[in-house]
């Protein structure tokens, strides 16, 4: 005697297709966290980059400071606009100097304004040196910079030098702008600007 057997109450190979069900939504989940955990990962990087992209153009930026004021009390009369030959300095009134102002609160500017050629800018001490202690070892690391002032990464330059204006000793007080900018095509710009007030004796 046969029997007539359903296929609807067959149940056999049902665990190899639930196995199959869980392993793709395991594979889902797996693929979903790495995908994560790789985004993450960029922007951590991305930020360390900023980062380290600011406290170098922040670094350059205090050195041109010293550097400033240092040339400041080496010869007070180079203080006076249009007098200066330190290619870094600049009366704001000077051609190079107004092309600086004119680019640099562009936002859409996003090539380098402080050049070496022509030259309106400088590249800074620590990095030049070579000394072993400075950025230059970093930007080396991060693949550019080739170890010549005028192809530096990172650059600074002093707009100013006039009179301190509503000072009544205005001919012994000088005011100006030290910026420092950084420009990679990999890594980024980065551009800071600090005010710089000085009491000299002429």
């Amino acid at each position: 005697m046969r029997y007539a057997v359903s296929t609807l109450n067959n149940e056999n190979g049902a665990t190899i297709v639930i196995a199959l069900m869980v392993l793709a939504i395991m594979t889902i989940i797996g693929v979903s966290a790495t995908n994560m955990s790789t985004t993450e990962s960029l922007i951590v990087r991305n930020v360390g980059i900023y980062k380290q992209n600011l406290h170098m153009t922040d670094a350059v930026l205090a050195e041109a400071m010293e550097t400033a004021i240092a040339f400041t009390f080496t010869d007070p009369t180079q203080l006076q606009p249009a007098i200066t030959d330190e290619d870094w300095i600049h009366d704001k009134n000077d051609p190079v100097a107004q092309n600086i102002d004119t680019n640099w609160y562009n936002p859409n500017s996003v090539g380098r304004i402080l050049t070496a050629n022509p030259k309106n800018s400088e590249a800074p001490g620590s990095l030049t040196n070579d000394d072993g202690t400075g950025i230059d070892n970093l930007l080396a690391i991060r693949g550019e910079w080739d170890g010549e002032p005028d192809n530096a990464s990172i650059r600074y330059a002093l707009i100013g030098w006039e009179p301190a204006p509503g000072y009544s000793l205005a001919g012994t007080r000088r005011t100006g702008r030290i910026l420092s900018e950084y420009v990679s095509e990999e890594f980024g710009l980065m551009r800071l600007e600090a005010g710089i007030e000085l009491d000299i004796e002429l």
